[in-house]
């Protein structure tokens, strides 16, 4: 995910930039794919181009959405159900859910005796993520801080998805800026003897115009939220995962949030300088470059148990991270920041794909678009992938999610794409993993 340290790139020279590379388009390469209307215009300053290329979107959307319940529809438990070509009155309801642009459910098994976590569900990625997996049959726990959020949001999931109502369960409060809330929602957890089998760690904070905090450990409140809670709850949620693995004789699986920020990070040599310094330690990055690599340790770990681990980036986001800036969070900087970065509702197919794809790379690190294309993947300038980053959602908008081809016109297919060269090097990882247990009293081997 995208964040402040990179949102300089987005200023004018971007627009100038995108209006360019979208006028030198070959629209002849890409008629064959794409269904263009005389009004959906690749055109940001003229407000009623911006009106018709949404209303064009949501028409393509719910064709798409019709198309797909045409050839197949989820029954009351979310199996697929072959239809004849008529939409029956208890699908009705599924038009109005928001795929990702490009998404095809039917690659995708039921999810149904699937169980499923997801951290940071009141809103944003989180709740988009528990939308989808609902209505591909998982059961699906929310966790959040915000409680009252956290009711909303089930309320919201279960509106659209009503054959899930029952499969959508909101959880106790879990404040992962906290250890003594982290280590209670678990006690809860394993009190009640729940299955789980897929662990989505994506609760996050950015902490943009906030004032530095930090926990009665002495641990900054940015690697607290964004490493140190989600690392306690993955080490005690683990037993629960392998158990589920062996009883269901499928692979339970555990999905990292990271970041491209990763690849322009280093972590810290001293792990206590990492997470007990605010500003550049603990920084957001360096949380996620962190994030990532711990994937690798807990693959590694976990791997032999049963337990697939695998990062996801689900590439630039409009999300609540921005809310706090002083200059990304209000208009008009909140308003570039909207037109160039993809919606939650789009952005969670990267964590929809980790979760319910029939197969995943062990410790695998997932993207899409242009955050899966070596224009990204292999820069090492950091202004530059900036820029690139800005121009992943509004070409995918702008195509439906069909356009594909080369660096310059992004896809919306997700594969497994390779981390940056330094994330090999475990040593700090490793010594960050022992700091951690230390601080989480448990034992440093898993």
């Amino acid at each position: 995910m995208i964040t402040s340290e990179a949102a300089y790139a987005v200023s004018s020279t971007s627009f100038a930039f995108l209006n360019v590379r979208c006028k030198r388009l070959s629209w002849s390469s890409i008629q064959g794919r794409c269904r263009i209307s005389s009004f959906c215009r690749f055109n940001f300053v003229r407000k009623e181009s911006a009106s018709s290329h949404k209303n064009a979107g949501s028409q393509h959307v719910l064709a798409h959405k019709i198309r797909y319940l045409q050839a197949t529809s989820r029954g009351t438990d979310g199996e697929i159900l072959e239809t004849s070509g008529t939409k029956s009155p208890q699908h009705q309801h599924l038009m109005t859910l928001q795929l990702p642009l490009g998404m095809d459910p039917s690659t995708y098994p039921t999810l149904k005796g699937r169980h499923v976590l997801i951290t940071g569900a009141a809103r944003g990625l989180g709740l988009s993520t528990a939308r989808v997996l609902a209505w591909l049959g998982a059961t699906v726990y929310l966790a959040d801080v915000d409680i009252d959020g956290l009711q909303e949001a089930l309320k919201r999931v279960q509106q659209d998805v009503p054959y899930a109502s029952s499969a959508v369960i909101a959880c106790p409060q879990l404040d992962l800026g906290r250890q003594d809330s982290v280590h209670a929602f678990v006690d809860w957890w394993l009190t009640q003897g729940l299955e789980l089998n897929v662990l989505i760690n994506n609760a996050g904070a950015n902490f943009m115009g906030m004032e530095p905090w930090y926990t009665e450990q002495g641990v900054a409140g940015l690697p607290q939220v964004n490493y140190l809670g989600p690392y306690t709850l993955t080490r005690r949620l683990s037993s629960s995962l392998e158990a589920s693995a062996a009883s269901s004789g499928k692979s339970s699986r555990i999905i990292n949030v990271c970041s491209v920020m990763h690849r322009f990070s280093a972590l810290p040599e001293d792990p206590l300088f990492f997470l007990r310094d605010w500003w550049e330690g603990g920084s957001y990055r360096n949380c996620k470059l962190a994030s990532t690599m711990t994937t690798a340790l807990l693959q590694k770990q976990l791997g032999s148990r049963g337990v697939e681990c695998v990062s996801v980036d689900p590439g630039a986001v409009y999300s609540g991270l921005w809310s706090t800036s002083k200059i990304w969070g209000r208009p008009p900087a909140s308003n570039v920041i909207k037109a160039l970065f993809a919606p939650p509702e789009d952005a969670c197919a990267t964590m929809v794909h980790a979760a319910a794809a029939p197969s995943v790379v062990p410790g695998g690190y997932y993207a899409r678009g242009l955050f899966a294309d070596d224009a990204i993947v292999k820069s090492t300038y950091e202004p530059w992938a900036a820029v690139l980053s800005c121009y992943d959602w509004p070409v995918r908008s702008f195509s439906h999610g069909l356009m594909s081809g080369s660096s310059w016109m992004t896809t919306s297919e997700i594969k497994a794409v390779e981390v940056a060269p330094h994330v090999h090097n475990l040593r700090p990882a490793e010594a960050l993993w022992d700091a951690c247990a230390d601080l989480a009293g448990l034992p440093r081997a898993s």
